[in-house]
């Protein structure tokens, strides 16, 4: 879970991780959250297929 945490506060614009960014994120910029997660989606399809996982 720490890690989703990590993510979740890296996308809202925290830096460094856990919870404590994660539960205190608001979700200011939709778009750039939506960017951000697709980016990181498509970086691991193409990791996927390269057997990089």
């Amino acid at each position: 879970m720490s890690i989703l945490a990590q993510k979740l506060g890296e996308f809202c614009g925290h830096s460094g991780g856990g919870h404590k960014n994660a539960s205190g994120c608001k979700i200011y910029n939709r778009d750039r959250f939506k960017e951000n997660l697709l980016e990181l989606f498509y970086e691991s399809m193409d990791a996927l297929k390269l057997g990089n996982f």
